[in-house]
């Protein structure tokens, strides 16, 4: 991430909500650009079978830390990855 001019690592909630929240301002900003309505309420596209191969499945690692157990990485949704991460197509 670009802070005050420099290169920083960050990772996390944190760094990703606001990323996503950007993406789907600009998909919205096209699509009312193009004379349609925004995409609104998306979780139920994303945890469809329709979309399930737009991300890729997380399914080791965790977040245990802090004195807890955390949560473990599985296969399909999970509390730590959810369902994963885009899938990037070019």
């Amino acid at each position: 991430m670009g802070i005050d001019g420099e290169f920083e690592l960050v990772f996390g909630t944190s760094c990703s909500a606001p990323v996503v929240g950007s993406m789907i301002t600009l998909i919205n900003d096209a699509r009312i650009a193009a004379g349609k309505g925004p995409v609104g309420f998306i979780n139920p596209a994303i945890y469809s079978d329709e979309f399930s191969g737009t991300f890729h499945d997380i399914t080791t690692g965790g977040n245990q830390g802090c004195g807890t157990a955390g949560f473990t990485a599985t296969e399909g949704w999970d509390p730590v990855t959810g369902v994963g991460t885009p899938t990037l197509r070019l």
